[in-house]
């Protein structure tokens, strides 16, 4: 891709250039243009107007191209800015776009929109995902191009694309990224630089998965994570109705099973049974739940071998919590029972991390599940919550830091603060509350288009039917069954093999009440596990493309960086065949094994591979290593 080729060099026009930044008092387009600097790796243009310095910065790879803009207030007064966001443009006006909507239960519901006078995906407050995802593709409906830009949160974002006069007949398309510009009115003080969200941008011909195995290669080039665990947590089990007996019972199965982390998930703190009005204390409940048990909780589950872990929200707290009460100038509103930390106050961003560290010690926690369950829509200090979204990295990797064997894992009600900026202060996501294999795999699926696969910790939530009438059946039996959303008050079947390949890709996940599932079912999860400790290297460092995106059938290709091994899983929901001919992308040169055959590359993506025995709610799988 050509950096020329994503913006129009026009001083004519308003758009012209690579931003769009505003202050009461100037504009900045193409005729600020002061130098640019071109070289093998990496393109720099520097715009400048009345001592603000902003320069976009484009770092080239052979896949992907990383944009990291900046600007600086080199002038001796504040400078206040209405807009600021990142610039691209393009000739013509004949362009669809692909965003994602993003709720809860409902993760990355996208589509594709013809272009015709303006698109707008943007979040809603301080949570980076509430809303919208911060993705979006842009295809040339003439040429089938699309480019892509997956953007890096670091405060509230808007994304418009809209078309735009040149002049007469004559059209462009303009996408700007960046900073929300409702009621936006950011003080940039003389010498402070602000940084604009990154973007990695991606350019091809796929408009079902963008070539989203470009962004994960570049992530796993530059990212180092832990390895995939086997977690098991408390929530879907029996909610916040826990007691110390029933999750040391549900422990002890895990040793059995090869779980590695214990995880005591919402409802170990707080007052008697009114935990959500103590969000923001983190103090142990000594009335209720583990009843001041939760220390020997721990020793029990290490003495079993088992890591152990926490779940806590340090961003939110209750109105008639101790910590609100003692210091509501820690805090601003976001309802009347929710409150949310602001970390953009020094003062307040101690207080929490102090207070984290507390409960890392006293339990001896080897595992966090931060979640954040509140999103505040406007920023008091009208800067798109920018001071508070850098606080809040500052937290966690000053967390980090200070406890390097601490595995952190994030939510956010599920997967409304998922973005790569974020991932960069976690070890996986639980990427959402919709934990059933079906719904899962539909949110799954639409996640790897913009995050990369070992990011996305999916968990087994099943439990067993009594007396289920089956048809082929003389008589009613049990039958094991899976929660299909939030709150198990849906479920849904599924095969083993679908539910168990559901779970590949990243760390995987148990919730739901262990001791009670048969024997014969244990031990075929025993195996799974055990199998996929030996697999989990190969995820761990694993690119995966969607080859079929249909709504009865999901293909996903997971592969290494020389296609030198694939798996490929063919997810079925309801269907009207029983054969399906898939085609990979592997090697041409290379010779696969291939049902006991070696067969060239080139011939497996020309003539494609016949799947059969496909059934209804099922998963098969196929390998091909060379």
């Amino acid at each position: 891709m050509k950096i020329k080729n994503i913006y129009i060099k026009n001083s004519n026009v308003s758009f012209g250039g690579l931003f769009n930044v505003v202050s009461k008092d100037f504009i900045i387009n193409e005729s600020c243009l002061k130098e640019n600097k071109i070289s093998n790796e990496s393109e720099i243009y520097h715009y400048q107007k009345n001592n603000l310095d902003i320069v976009a910065e484009f770092i080239k790879s052979d896949e992907i191209i990383v944009r990291k803009d900046f600007i600086v207030n080199n002038s001796d007064k504040t400078i206040i800015l209405s807009k600021i966001s990142s610039r691209f443009a393009f000739y013509g006006n004949n362009y669809s776009v692909y965003t994602q909507r993003n709720s809860w239960q409902n993760e990355n519901v996208g589509s594709w929109q013809k272009l015709n006078t303006s698109i707008v995906a943007e979040n809603f407050g301080s949570r980076s995902c509430a809303g919208a995802t911060p993705f979006v593709s842009i295809k040339d409906d003439l040429s089938s191009r699309v480019i892509t830009f997956n953007v890096l949160p670091n405060c509230r974002w808007k994304i418009q694309a809209k078309v735009v006069p040149i002049e007469d007949l004559l059209f462009a398309t303009v996408v700007e990224i960046g900073f929300n510009d409702e009621g936006l009115t950011l003080e940039l003080k003389p010498g402070e630089k602000l940084y604009l969200p990154q973007i990695y941008i991606t350019d091809g011909t796929n408009s079902v998965d963008f070539d989203a195995y470009k962004m994960q290669r570049k992530w796993l080039l530059d990212n180092e994570k832990k390895s995939l665990p086997i977690i098991y947590n408390s929530w879907l089990y029996n909610f916040d109705g826990i007691s110390f007996d029933a999750l040391y019972n549900q422990a002890v199965q895990c040793s059995k099973l090869g779980v590695e982390y214990f995880v005591v998930d919402a409802g170990w703190f707080g007052k008697e049974l009114k935990w959500r009005e103590s969000v923001g204390d983190w103090e142990e409940n000594d009335d209720g739940a583990l009843c001041g048990r939760l220390k020997e909780l721990s020793d029990a589950v290490h003495s079993l071998k088992i890591k152990f872990g926490l779940w806590m929200e340090p961003q939110r707290a209750n109105v008639n919590s101790k910590a609100y009460k003692e210091n509501p100038n820690f805090y601003f509103d976001v309802d009347e029972q929710d409150k949310l930390l602001d970390f953009a106050n020094a003062e307040a961003r101690e207080y929490i991390f102090n207070k984290t560290c507390e409960l890392i010690e006293k339990y001896n926690l080897d595992f966090m599940k931060f979640d954040y369950n509140a999103t505040a829509c406007y920023d008091a200090r009208n800067s798109a919550f920018v001071k508070y979204y850098e606080g809040q990295r500052d937290f966690f990797e000053n967390l980090r830091q200070k406890y390097p064997n601490l595995y952190v894992s994030f939510c956010a009600s599920g997967g409304q603060h998922l973005d790569l900026e974020t991932f960069k202060s976690c070890e996986s996501y639980w990427f959402t509350d919709n934990q059933g294999p079906i719904d899962g795999l539909r949110i799954y699926k639409d996640y790897v288009k913009r995050v990369p696969s070992f990011a996305i910790e999916k968990w087994l939530v099943t439990g067993i039917c009594k007396n289920v009438p089956i048809y082929t059946q003389l008589v009613p039996k049990d039958a094991v069954v899976y929660c299909n959303n939030a709150t198990w008050t849906d479920v849904t079947k599924v095969t083993d093999d679908y539910a168990f390949e559901f779970l590949k890709g990243g760390p995987i996940g148990f919730s739901c009440d262990l001791v009670s599932l048969p024997n014969d079912y244990k031990l075929k999860l025993k195996k799974f596990i055990s199998k996929y400790k030996k697999e989990r290297n190969f995820f761990k460092n694993a690119m995966v493309k969607l080859l079929v995106d249909d709504e009865n059938i999901t293909v996903l290709q997971y592969f290494d960086n020389n296609y030198t091994k694939n798996y490929i899983q063919i997810f079925t929901k309801k269907i009207l065949q029983d054969n399906i001919i898939i085609y990979p992308v592997v090697s041409p040169s290379k010779r696969y094994k291939l049902h006991e055959e070696k067969v060239l590359g080139v011939d497996i993506m020309n003539n494609g591979i016949m799947c059969s025995g496909i059934t209804q709610n099922d998963c098969v799988v196929v390998e091909l290593n060379s």
